[in-house]
């Protein structure tokens, strides 16, 4: 499939990048109405998380990172791996089988202040990926008032609670920035396909946001040991969390 975009992992080659925060599942129609209605796009790899992450290993534009990974399917990758080049720390505090953003963006901006910056770092959001925690009262407020209202309220709303947070570390880190996502979401395309299967090729699912900020109070990198989460889990206890985020029966 060719759609004429660049790809993400060029991208990435071509973009000195400090700071990479990744929204799960997240749609480039939904992101230009909520959050930058001027972001380009660029194309995933992947129509899923797991083919993303082993397309990202494979093509070393992560090496090197702290990864401060909240997704259990990047786990399972990694923890199966004999070797990975970089540095993954999951985290797995929250609720309703996903980790809430305010939760994740509070615990990465102490660490920045408290042991510094690594020289790259990788923060991995769930949202907007279910389960819908969201609130759309709060989302409809920055909604276009010339766009049709969502489809899916519920996603918007997810999207919405972790974009604020994405302003926040934007806010709070240093060095240059990309928002981007692992993939999309269908959302009741092709006769009412819902989620992200890895055997999906739509466009929907290739298309992500591609947002870059420029330079913010430059940057000083620290050693990556200073960024550890302290939790190992084994592999049933990210099975479960799989299960909780509708992964795996």
């Amino acid at each position: 499939m060719s759609d004429g975009l660049r790809g993400q992992v060029k991208a990435l080659r071509d973009t000195d990048w400090h700071v990479l925060l990744v929204l799960d599942a997240c749609r480039i129609d939904y992101y230009r109405a909520l959050c930058d209605s001027r972001a380009p796009a660029v194309r995933s790899p992947a129509p899923c998380t797991r083919s993303w992450i082993k397309k990202m290993l494979k093509s070393g534009c992560l090496d090197g990172a702290t990864y401060v990974n909240a997704n259990p399917v990047v786990q399972d990758v990694v923890t199966n791996r004999d070797e990975v080049p970089l540095d993954v720390q999951y985290f797995r505090r929250g609720g309703d089988g996903t980790v809430y953003p305010e939760t994740l963006t509070d615990w990465v901006l102490d660490r920045a202040r408290s042991a510094g910056q690594p020289e790259r770092l990788v923060v991995h959001y769930l949202q907007p990926h279910l389960p819908n925690i969201g609130d759309w009262d709060e989302a409809a407020g920055h909604w276009p008032e010339d766009a049709e209202e969502p489809g899916d309220r519920a996603y918007a709303a997810n999207l919405w609670r972790a974009w604020v947070q994405v302003c926040r570390l934007i806010k709070g880190l240093r060095g240059r920035i990309v928002v981007t996502s692992d993939h999309g979401e269908m959302l009741g395309e092709e006769d009412g396909k819902r989620g992200h299967e890895c055997h999906w090729d739509h466009p929907v699912l290739r298309r992500v946001p591609w947002l870059v900020v420029a330079d913010l109070g430059g940057h000083e990198a620290s050693g990556a040991d200073d960024w550890s989460t302290g939790e190992e889990p084994d592999e049933e206890e990210i099975k479960e969390r799989m299960r909780k985020l509708g992964y795996v029966e």
